[in-house]
């Protein structure tokens, strides 16, 4: 699949691992592999009332820079009309 065809459809979803006041992390796996990732969801009107995209955008850029062990690689990242999706490396434990 062509990198910029990656969308939610490309995922399944199965279930909530965490919930912020900014964002929701879904555990998922990318339609025809077996590797878990941790989906971060964020709401693009939470995000513009409370004034976070830079924030928001400065995060996602890093995260698709850097490539450190001690950092969760960000692999996809994607948007539809109403949500920013950041699909990231999944730690279990914490």
């Amino acid at each position: 699949m062509n990198r910029n065809n990656i969308g939610l459809d490309s995922f399944t979803l199965l279930s909530v691992i965490g919930k912020g006041s900014y964002a929701k992390v879904m555990l998922v796996k990318k339609n025809g592999r077996s590797k878990s990732y941790a989906m971060k969801i964020l709401k693009k009107k939470h995000v513009v009332k409370t004034k976070q995209q830079v924030h928001v955008m400065t995060e996602r850029n890093v995260l698709a820079k850097v490539q450190h062990p001690f950092i969760v690689q960000l692999h996809w990242s994607f948007q539809n009309d109403q949500k920013l999706f950041f699909v990231l490396d999944y730690c279990p434990g914490g």
